[in-house]
């Protein structure tokens, strides 16, 4: 730039100050103007002419410095910067900068684009409607980049406020008017520049993140022509994508044109929007209306939507069905007709019966009871029993039918279990109005369908503890027998007919006494307290006297009285009831098993005087005596032997059984004194132990070995040519077992 200036003596600047130089320098700013004016009339003005002009926004030495604040323009340009400023005024309100069309813009209807892709999508009548301009609004010149021009792309953003539309301010500034205004052939362009601009469309991935911007705009045109976000709040479609084979469908679906085009669809697709198919319509459209108001629903409509939901029903696909047969089962939609009322309601599967004549009987008169409306085909019965409708009494039991296994029932305060699969809370849908009003028939269904099958939850025992894996030392462990209110229905209501029809408590009937279509179940009339037969009780009264475990021993025995007198006499004769071998099992095994080790541990050692003879002196310290005639004497009054099982033979002068005491093993296997080591003995059985075992070191080597190695409580034992066995008391066998670890754990160290 050339003039008359006047400049300071060594020539290097301008006088400021001068009026001169100040008018020249207004004069230099308006030719600049005309220049680019002229410029423009020559087709001169290109993205290279702007960039000569003054545009810089900062110092260019210290752009980079970390430690230098950028200078403003005027700072830059000095005297000068009225030309900077003229030119930035110009350019503003006048069409100077070259468009991308060819033409010309000012910088306030100005856009720069990033990315080429938008172009073809937004010309300028598009641009001035997504950015809701009264004035036509251009893109300036595509040559215009943050990598070919820098300078000017930071002049034209900063000084000119031109903005930078990008993929994401186009999302941001995109409107259901906007699009409503566009056709199809837009839409197919739209999709197809989306599916690379996933930022877009994408779900969030954590709180913060801020893509997805379009999954809450309506970019989703409708076969209608209505406009639609993608998906709800819920995260479910607001619509759907057509087949071929299925276009026709009361589910909002993408206009075909538009799903119908490849790229269009590959777009939809990769944003999560499914293909419609009869399981979405049933979901989306036919459910929601029994969920809203069913009563508006029409039988014949009705029954049209159970057609389209067996179709669904029948899908291919696992999760799809999984996802119906879940809403099926939420939803009241199976009309139901209400046992002893005149009126049909809508009913979820759950509240619904088949309505067989059995079940028609059995809840004849109860209000609370739906069946299946007869309007129904018997086709349908095998779906709606999939889904949840009973065609027999529901049960609700944590035990199965005739089970003896234990069972876990479920209480805050404690632990409890269900002993031989006795569930106290045992629930038969109907069952209290059923005994209420009870029929021959009523009584038949309930005897042979529910109780012969439960009557192991009428009355039971339940474990009771403190600790969940029912240990025997937990601070509370107990017994408790109980009958359920199941169980007090059928005992206490008069509802079991006799020959002639008249109902009676259970207590009142024998098992011949019901009709002979009823199953004959002792236990279930064991459990019910009903009558024995005369001959059934002298069976029974037989069997307890002969010490006989059941009534069939009995009759055996009767049989052979009949047909074999003689022989009876000489059975009757030979006979000798066996007593019974007590059961006594400890309840706290473990701290037993401690208190026995501290005090075997404590007791003093075998000491033996020499004399001419040896003589015992520590015995005194113990009294295995009144221990093992404790453990041994069952409930009875019997004392029992360890080996043959037998009673004592006599009792001694005082009432006391005469037994003998005799230690199990050596000093070389037990060489401390405890109770525990000794055995109650017949004297035959304590003369044979002596001679067989004592008396013999490899006898009593391999007897210690079976008592410190088993955990039965019954050890084989061979005595000469006889093989037989000591049997314990859970108590004894224990503390043998505890005695003779510890005496190994001490030879050890351990």
């Amino acid at each position: 730039m050339q003039g008359p200036y006047r400049t300071t003596v060594s020539r290097e600047h301008i006088r400021g100050q001068d009026d001169w130089n100040k008018k020249l320098i207004k004069k230099t700013a308006e030719l600049v103007v005309e220049s680019l004016r002229q410029l423009k009339e020559k087709g001169l003005l290109s993205v290279s002419v702007l960039e000569t002009l003054p545009i810089e926004i900062e110092d260019r030495e210290s752009r980079h410095s970390y430690y230098t604040t950028p200078k403003t323009p005027k700072s830059i340009y000095g005297e000068f910067y009225p030309i900077f400023k003229k030119v930035r005024e110009v350019l503003m309100t006048d069409a100077l900068l070259p468009a991308n069309d060819g033409t010309f813009v000012s910088a306030r209807n100005a856009k720069l684009i990033r990315g080429v892709a938008l172009l073809e999508i937004l010309n300028r009548e598009q641009l001035g409607a997504l950015f809701q301009s009264h004035a036509e609004i251009k893109w300036l010149s595509s040559g215009i980049t943050q990598d070919r021009t820098p300078d000017l792309r930071s002049y034209l953003m900063q000084e000119l406020d031109i903005g930078e539309v990008t993929p994401e301010t186009f999302a941001r500034n995109l409107s259901k008017q906007f699009l409503a205004s566009q056709d199809d052939e837009w839409f197919i362009k739209f999709y197809d520049f989306l599916f690379d601009q996933k930022a877009l469309w994408r779900p969030p991935r954590w709180k913060r993140d801020e893509s997805g911007i379009l999954r809450n705009k309506p970019i989703l045109r409708l076969q209608d022509g209505r406009h639609v976000n993608p998906f709800r709040q819920n995260g479910s479609p607001n619509a759907y994508l057509a087949t071929e084979s299925d276009t026709e469908t009361s589910l909002p679906i993408v206009k075909v044109t538009l799903s119908s085009h490849d790229k269009a669809r590959e777009f939809l697709e990769a944003l999560g929007i499914e293909e419609v198919d009869l399981v979405f319509e049933v979901i989306e459209k036919i459910l929601p209306k029994y969920t809203d108001d069913p009563v508006a629903v029409a039988p014949e409509e009705n029954k049209r939507d159970l057609v389209t939901i067996e179709r669904a029903y029948s899908t291919d696909s696992q999760e799809k069905k999984s996802r119906l047969v879940q809403r099926l089962k939420e939803t009241p939609f199976i009309l139901a007709e209400c046992a002893g009322a005149e009126k049909t309601v809508y009913r979820k599967p759950e509240q619904v019966y088949l309505g067989s004549d059995a079940l028609r009987t059995y809840f004849f008169q109860n209000n609370n009871i739906s069946f299946v409306s007869s309007e129904y085909t018997k086709g349908t019965a095998t779906l709606l029993k999939e889904l949840g409708v009973s065609d027999k009494i529901r049960v609700e039991c944590r035990s199965k039918p005739g089970s003896t296994e234990d069972i876990g029932l479920a209480y805050h305060w404690d632990y409890r279990r269900g002993l031989k699969g006795f569930d106290p809370d045992i629930n038969i849908d109907g069952l209290e109005n059923a005994l209420e009003s009870p029929s021959t028939q009523k009584s038949k269904i309930i005897w042979n369908e529910i109780a012969v099958h439960y009557s192991h939850c009428i009355k039971g025992k339940i474990l009771i503890s403190s600790r969940r894996d029912f240990s025997p030392d937990a601070s509370t462990y107990y017994e408790k027998t109980e009958v359920s209110d199941f169980g007090r229905w059928l005992t206490e209501i008069a509802w079991l007919p006799d020959s002639n029809g008249e109902m009676h408590k259970p207590c009142d009937l024998t098992l011949d006494d019901l009709p002979k279509s009823f199953v004959r179940d002792e236990r279930l009339a064991d459990q019910l307290g009903m009558k024995k037969k005369l001959q059934e009780k002298l069976v029974e009264e037989a069997a307890k006297s002969f010490g006989f475990d059941s009534g069939e021993e009995a009759k055996e025995i009767a049989e052979l009285k009949r047909k074999d007198p003689e022989g009876y006499k000489n059975w009757r004769e030979s006979y000798k009831s066996q007593p019974a071998f007590l059961e006594r099992a400890t309840r706290a095994p473990e701290r037993r098993q401690e208190r026995i080790g501290e005090q075997y541990g404590n007791a003093p050692e075998k000491e033996y005087d020499q004399r001419e003879r040896s003589v015992r002196t520590s015995r005194g310290e113990i009294d295995p005596t009144r221990q093992l005639r404790e453990q041994y004497t069952n409930e009875d009054e019997q004392m029992i032997c360890q080996i043959c099982e037998e009673e004592m033979p006599f009792k001694k002068r005082d009432g006391e059984y005469y037994f003998e005491v005799v230690e199990a093993l050596s000093r070389d296997y037990l060489p401390k004194e405890h109770e525990a080591q000794f055995l109650a003995l017949c004297p035959v059985c304590a003369a044979r132990y002596k001679e067989f075992v004592k008396n013999d070191e490899d006898a009593m080597a391999k007897l210690h070995r079976a008592l410190k190695n088993s955990d039965e409580l019954e050890v084989p034992l061979t005595l000469g040519e006889l093989e037989t066995s000591i049997r314990f008391v859970e108590i004894h066998r224990l503390a043998m077992k505890t005695i003779l670890k510890r005496d190994r754990c001490e030879a050890t160290g351990d």
